[in-house]
């Protein structure tokens, strides 16, 4: 039961991560909170105290809770427009590096305070640009 529980958490947790990746962390709650909290609370309980299954009956508990929102999340996931979330993070990689731009922000600065890699500017240009090859740390085998 337990290797069963773990994988089931292991798994949620991923999928939580794609949601806060996409942005959709409102989403993932409201999935996350009506199944745990409507099956992964009172399993456990039932299966504990009135079949008697002690701590098994918690863990067979929270696998049910698993049960129901791991298909939930991914369900969710399936009905996104990918390509919409895509603009969406792009156009917010433009804004985040405009302010930096604008901010006449350095590169490592802009590192720093996480702007994108189009708003990271070049100590002497001063224009978005990436670092120059030669900035770049040099591996020796």
């Amino acid at each position: 039961f337990v290797a069963a529980f773990h994988g089931g958490d292991a798994t949620q947790f991923v999928l939580q991560g794609v949601f806060r990746g996409a942005g959709k962390q409102t989403a993932s709650a409201k999935v996350a909170i009506s199944s745990l909290w409507l099956v992964g609370v009172p399993a456990p309980y039932i299966l504990a105290i009135h079949f008697d299954m002690g701590v098994r009956g918690v863990i067979l508990g929270l696998i049910c809770g698993f049960a129901v929102e791991i298909p939930l999340l991914m369900y969710t996931i399936t009905t996104w427009d990918w390509a919409e979330i895509a603009f969406a993070a792009a156009k917010l990689e433009v804004e985040e590096a405009a302010v930096c731009v604008s901010q006449n922000v350095s590169f490592a600065a802009a590192a720093a305070a996480g702007c994108g890699a189009a708003g990271m500017q070049n100590e002497d240009s001063r224009v978005a640009v990436a670092p120059e090859e030669e900035e770049l740390p040099q591996i020796v085998a």
